[in-house]
């Protein structure tokens, strides 16, 4: 077996081996980090602490660390408001 075949704990992923993380994937991670400071859901430590780890994760588990308590995506305050009203209207 060489070093290629071996596959290490850290590697696997939900059943997946994970091959690493690409430098597309490492910028979507740090814009959504950056979007959470920016929107005020991050302390400026929590901000850098995280962007380090997402610029140096060896794997895409590293990544989800990083931005795992983060929303998706934000929507628009007033295309919120109508999702909420719509929900909770009466028939």
């Amino acid at each position: 077996m060489t070093n290629s075949d071996m596959v290490s704990e850290q590697q696997i992923t939900r059943g997946r081996v994970d091959k690493g993380v690409s430098p597309r994937a490492r910028k979507r991670a740090v814009r959504r980090i950056a979007r959470a400071y920016e929107h005020g859901r991050l302390h400026r430590d929590g901000f850098e602490r995280r962007t380090a780890r997402a610029l140096t994760a060896g794997s895409r588990a590293d990544l989800r660390v990083a931005t795992r308590d983060l929303p998706h995506a934000w929507r628009p305050v007033a295309r919120l408001r109508r999702t909420i009203r719509r929900a909770t209207k009466r028939p």
